[in-house]
Order: structure tokens, then C-alpha cells, then sequence
């Protein structure tokens, strides 16, 4: 374990927990401004080389800006990852101080790369975007009431028209807030070159995958959660799969592809087309669609040009994420 000192916070609605990797002492505060300010005088005196974090949808967002405006470095960790690193130590106890000790002590167990928040506008542009996921599945379930209404349908319908009002105002503010930054009405427009893609993708691209064009395609493929996994153990081959990913974006690619297959002409429709005749199933084929096209909006991002055939990557499946092995040569009788 390194000698440095490192910091873990549990981040809860209303409370952060917080403990340094060199000692067993953990500090309560508010999950306010003034307890955040606390923590950062606390810091001043034993500055922490890193601070780490479970992502908590936005619980941990004050906490985070806050760091970053003092620049102090932090790492917002997967919590499966802290979890997993909770079980090596044995420790199935579990509390928010002992999360907390946890955290700081997977800070120190190895190297993390700092998180960078995105500026102000971009995240706020992306709560924009979650908010048009949200309000369209709302309006998705009081569609479904809708179905089994009788006497009372018109409620359902009455909702239904102030959801869609409300999706209109909402995706109007997203319309004008990427208009009004160059750079995004830029790639707004190269993003929507490519076939199967339409406003509401090329917004959950700029406002939840600001790394597009700045990163290799196996990268930005895990990043998604689009590169296969294997599965396999001594004789037994399982079946690839994809795990994690940023969701939000999965499920744009995933609407997006689905349009693009139907696309005739297209490479997205042509590819298809091969995996289904090769008898794929139609989610594994439609999954490979989702990765070429984001291949192709990588490479979109990294060049600045419209979409073209000589974007797409090259026809060949990629090869799952292993460990490299090497051949033990059979011996000769």
C-alpha cells in the first residue's frame, strides 16, 4: 500500500463520510456547501494525494464540483469496482464509515486516473437529456394505462398532452442550448450525417460522450459498453458478452441502429443483412451494428467530416477482451 495519504468519502443524500488511508479517524459532515468547505479546511492541513468516491447519480455532484473548483484531485469510482475491493479485504460488514475507509483505502491500493468533471453547460445540457428519457417514459406507461382506460381515458389523454408539451418545451431548450455553442451545433450537424442518427441521439453523444474523437476504438467501444467479453473457463466456451457501459448512450445507439438496419442501401443495412444470414441472433447482429456505428461517429469526432463508408471499421469482428495466452507447444511422441 502506498505511503501516501490518501482520502475516501461515502456519499450519501445528506451526509458525507470521510476518511483519510492513514488513519482509523472518520468525519461526518453535510452534504451541503458548508460541510464541503469543512472537508476542503480539512484537506488544507493533511492534503489528501487523491480523493475517492462512488458515483451516486447526482448526490455526489456538489461534492465533486466542489473538489474540482479547489483542485483537489478525486476519482468518481464504479461501485461495483469498491465493492469487489471491499470483499478482497473480507470485509462484509457495512456502514457508511466503514465505506468510507473502504474508499480511502482503494485509493491507495493503486494508481487512478482524476476524474475531470465537463464544464457547467455541459452538464446541464445532459440533465436536459436525461430529463427527455424520463418524460418520454412516462409518457410510454400512460400509454399503456391508456390501453386498459375506460371511464376514465380522458384523465390518461389530458396527461398524455401535458407530457408531450412538456417533452416539446424540454427538447426546444436542448435545441437552442447546442445552437448557441458553436463546437456543438458543429458536431450537432457531423453526428447527424450518419444514417439512423437524429437530434435526440446527437445530444446524448455531446452531452454524455465527450470523449468521442479523443480516444482509440476499443476504448471508446468499453467506454459504451459495446466491446464483447468472453466468458470462458477450461473446456467451457461461453457465449461474449457486453457489461457495463454508460446506459444512456447504449440505448440512443441502440434506437439509432435499429433505424439505420431499415435503411436499405446503407453500409449499417448491408452489414446487417451478412450477420443475419450468417444466423446471428438479431440482438447480437443489431449489437454489432451499434459498435460499428459508433466507430464511425468516432471517427466523425476525431476528423471533423460528414459520415462516409471509409469511416466504418474495418469488416472484421473485433476480438473479444482476454487475458493473452500463449500456445504450450504439444509434445512430440
Amino acid at each position: 500500500m502506498s505511503s501516501k495519504c490518501f482520502a475516501g468519502i461515502d456519499v450519501s443524500m445528506n451526509t458525507l463520510d470521510m476518511a483519510f488511508s492513514t488513519g482509523d479517524e472518520v468525519v461526518r459532515v453535510a452534504n451541503n456547501g458548508t460541510g464541503i468547505n469543512r472537508l476542503l479546511r480539512l484537506f488544507k492541513k493533511t492534503p489528501p494525494a487523491l480523493v475517492l468516491f462512488e458515483a451516486t447519480g447526482k448526490y455526489h455532484r456538489r461534492l465533486a464540483q466542489g473538489l474540482q473548483d479547489a483542485g483537489q484531485p478525486f476519482v468518481i469510482a464504479n461501485p461495483r469496482r469498491v465493492h469487489r475491493y471491499a470483499d478482497t479485504l473480507g470485509q462484509s460488514a457495512k456502514s457508511d464509515p466503514i465505506d468510507a475507509v473502504v474508499c480511502a483505502a482503494y485509493a491507495a491500493s493503486r494508481e487512478h486516473t482524476p476524474t475531470r468533471l465537463p464544464d457547467r453547460e455541459t452538464l446541464e445540457l445532459a440533465d436536459l437529456v436525461v430529463r427527455h428519457v424520463q418524460l418520454t417514459e412516462f409518457r410510454t406507461a400512460e400509454r399503456n394505462r391508456l390501453q386498459q382506460a375506460h371511464a376514465i381515458a380522458g384523465s390518461h389523454e389530458r396527461f398524455l398532452t401535458s407530457i408531450a408539451e412538456a417533452i416539446e418545451r424540454n427538447d426546444e431548450e436542448i435545441r437552442q442550448r447546442i445552437a448557441a455553442r458553436p463546437e456543438w451545433a458543429e458536431m450537432s450537424a457531423l453526428y447527424r450525417s450518419v444514417p439512423g442518427v437524429g437530434a435526440v441521439t446527437t445530444a446524448v453523444l455531446i452531452a454524455h460522450l465527450p470523449e468521442l474523437g479523443t480516444v482509440d476504438r476499443r476504448t471508446i467501444a468499453a467506454l459504451v459498453g459495446v466491446a464483447p467479453i468472453i466468458a470462458d473457463s477450461g473446456k467451457t466456451v461461453g457465449p461474449a458478452r457486453i457489461l457495463g457501459g454508460r446506459m444512456i448512450v447504449r440505448n440512443a445507439l441502440f434506437m439509432a441502429a435499429t433505424t439505420a438496419v431499415r435503411m436499405e442501401g446503407t453500409p449499417f443495412h448491408t452489414a446487417f443483412e451478412r450477420l443475419e444470414a450468417s444466423h446471428k441472433p438479431y440482438k447480437v447482429a443489431l449489437t454489432a451494428i451499434m459498435r460499428k456505428m459508433l466507430l464511425a461517429l468516432n471517427g466523425i469526432a476525431r476528423s471533423r467530416q460528414p459520415y462516409n463508408a471509409a469511416l466504418l471499421e474495418p469488416a472484421a469482428p473485433a476480438a473479444p477482451l482476454k487475458l493473452a495466452a500463449q500456445r504450450v507447444p504439444k509434445r512430440k511422441r
